[in-house]
């Protein structure tokens, strides 16, 4: 079955910061209440998204806690695989920073500055 693969963004400052940390903010990732924000969904179609600070990047994340070149991420035989390009305040994958490329599946939060990144399948169109 064909699809393509959305990132949804959740810019919660109070709430991504909470869930890298393990902490009880204003509502962790999946909690609601926390420091308001919106989704907006981004498509990628496979191959590599390099994610960051700067306008060279395929996703763009205009925050000052983000890295210009902060992450990149990859489909890799079957498997998505996120690097951390060491970043200044690192990239987490369900509250735990990453320090080697790691496999990312469908559902775990991707923590990167404020923004909180999943996967989510969506039929070809």
């Amino acid at each position: 079955m064909s699809a393509r693969l959305a990132i949804l963004l959740d810019e919660r400052e109070e709430t991504a910061r909470s869930a890298r940390t393990g902490g009880a903010g204003g509502g962790g990732a999946s909690g609601g209440g926390g420091g308001g924000g919106y989704w907006r969904q981004e498509p990628w179609d496979g191959g590599e998204l390099n994610i960051g600070r700067t306008r060279d990047n395929d996703l763009v994340l205009p925050k000052g806690n983000v890295s210009k070149h902060h992450a990149r991420l990859v489909f890799h035989e079957g498997q998505y695989v996120l690097s951390d390009l060491n970043s200044t305040n690192g990239t987490y994958v369900n509250r735990v920073r990453i320090k080697a490329p790691t496999v990312v599946h469908y559902g775990d939060p991707i923590y990167i500055g404020d923004f909180v990144l999943r996967f989510e399948v969506a039929p070809a169109v």
